[in-house]
């Protein structure tokens, strides 16, 4: 299935659009949630990922409402997380994405922008 292009602010403000990202060979997705155990687990496996494909772009994206930027900036903080958080909170693109848990990941293949794999980070 395609993609579908969206654009969403960032933890740090920084507006991010995703058929923007055109240069990158994919686009790694990650749904997050500040108080989620699943997206701690896998901070260390994201960032293994960008340091084995550095030219992919990769982001969380965090679709509770309950997760405000202040919040985000905070866990992100602390985590030493160096990975951008794309703040869905009306959850529209995840819907639109068909993600309905944390911890899912999709890669998108921005050749063609569809969604390659979607699963657990550890089969990326």
């Amino acid at each position: 299935a395609k993609a579908p292009d969206f654009r969403l602010i960032d933890h740090t403000g920084r507006s991010i659009a995703l058929y923007r990202q055109a240069d990158k060979p994919f686009v790694v997705l990650y749904a997050a949630a500040t108080d989620c155990a699943a997206t701690r687990a896998d901070f260390a496996a994201l960032a293994a990922l960008q340091i084995e494909f550095p030219g992919a772009a990769v982001f969380f994206l965090a679709s509770d409402s309950r997760d405000s930027r202040a919040a985000v900036a905070a866990a992100m903080k602390e985590a030493a997380a160096a990975i951008p958080v794309l703040l869905d909170d009306t959850g529209l693109v995840a819907q639109s994405l068909g993600i309905a848990k944390t911890g899912e990941a999709i890669v998108i293949n921005t050749a063609d922008w569809t969604m390659a794999y979607r699963g657990a980070v550890a089969g990326s």
